[in-house]
C-alpha cells in the first residue's frame, strides 16, 4: 500500500503499519531513544527488547482502561572501565523527557523522546560544570601551547574553544575564580600552518566556531626580537576577548570537556 504524506511538520505515515509502535535507539552516549505510538489505536502492550555491544534496551507503550497512555523504557549499558578512570570523580548523568503530538488526518501520533547524557568518566572534580555548555578547568601550572594541548588531551579534553556568548561567560567565570586581575590563558586555536588562517584544535576554521570576540587591535602577529616566529597561538583574556600570542611562552591554559 502506498504511503501518504502528512501535513507540514509531520512525518510520512504508512497505513500498513498504523497501530504498531516504532522505536529507535542510539548506542553512543549522550544517548537518546524514541518511542512513537498512535494514541487512538488501542495497544494492549506493545514492547520491544534488544541488546548490542553491552547495551540493552527494553521499551513498552500501552493504554490503560482510563485511556491514559503509559510508556516505559529501560536502557542498560555495561562495560569494563579502564583502571585509569577509577582515579576520577564520577558525575551523575542528566535526564530529559520530551513529549509531542502530531496530527495527520484522523490519526494522532504521540512521540516520547528520552535523553540520557552521561558525563565523561575522565572529567575530574576540578572541572567546573556549566549546564548546556560544558566542563572547564583553568590549569595554573604554566606550559607552552603544545604541552598545554597535550595535557588537556590526557584528561580526555581539549584546549577550550569559544562557541557562544554563554561559553565565553562560563570561561570568564572560571578565570575570575582564579584572579580578578588582568591575565591571559591559552585556548584552542592557532595559525601555525598559514599566517592569518586560524584553525581550532579540532581542525576547523576559527570563524566556524560561531563566536569570535577579538580584543581591539588583535590579531596583530606581534614580532619581538626574541620571537622571530611571531604570534601563532590563541589565548583568551579574563574579560572574554581573544588574541594571538607567542606559542613558546609558558602560560596558564583552559581545558574544555564538551557535553
Amino acid at each position: 500500500m502506498a504511503s501518504r504524506l502528512c501535513s507540514v511538520g509531520d512525518t510520512v505515515t504508512d497505513p500498513c503499519h498504523q497501530g504498531t509502535m516504532v522505536w529507535e535507539y542510539i548506542w553512543h552516549l549522550p544517548a537518546a531513544f524514541v518511542i512513537m505510538a498512535p494514541p487512538r489505536v488501542p495497544l494492549a502492550d506493545n514492547s520491544v527488547c534488544s541488546s548490542a555491544s553491552g547495551v540493552s534496551l527494553w521499551a513498552s507503550s500501552f493504554r490503560n482502561l482510563t485511556g491514559h497512555w503509559i510508556t516505559k523504557a529501560a536502557l542498560t549499558r555495561k562495560r569494563r572501565r579502564d583502571i585509569s578512570e577509577l582515579r576520577f570523580v564520577q558525575r551523575p548523568p542528566r535526564y530529559g523527557i520530551d513529549i509531542s503530538s502530531q496530527n495527520c488526518g484522523d490519526v494522532e501520533k504521540l512521540t516520547t523522546v528520552f535523553t540520557v547524557v552521561e558525563p565523561p568518566a575522565r572529567v575530574g572534580a576540578d572541572y567546573k560544570f556549566f549546564p548546556n555548555v560544558g566542563y572547564y578547568k583553568l590549569h595554573t601550572d604554566k606550559m607552552n601551547w603544545e604541552n598545554a594541548r597535550r595535557k588537556c588531551a590526557k584528561e580526555g579534553a581539549h584546549l577550550a574553544i569559544v562557541n557562544s556568548e554563554a561559553e565565553e561567560n562560563a570561561i570568564r567565570e572560571v578565570m575570575r575564580a582564579h584572579s580578578t586581575g588582568k591575565f591571559v590563558a591559552f585556548i584552542g586555536f592557532h595559525d601555525m600552518f598559514k599566517e592569518g588562517e586560524y584553525l581550532t584544535v579540532l581542525g576547523q576554521p576559527l570563524i566556524s566556531s560561531g563566536h569570535v570576540n577579538w580584543k581591539k587591535g588583535e590579531p596583530d602577529n606581534l614580532k619581538l626580537p626574541d620571537s622571530p616566529e611571531g604570534q601563532d597561538c590563541g589565548a583568551i583574556f579574563n574579560d572574554g576577548t581573544i588574541s594571538d600570542v607567542r606559542c613558546n611562552i609558558k602560560r596558564l591554559f583552559l581545558c574544555e570537556q564538551s557535553l
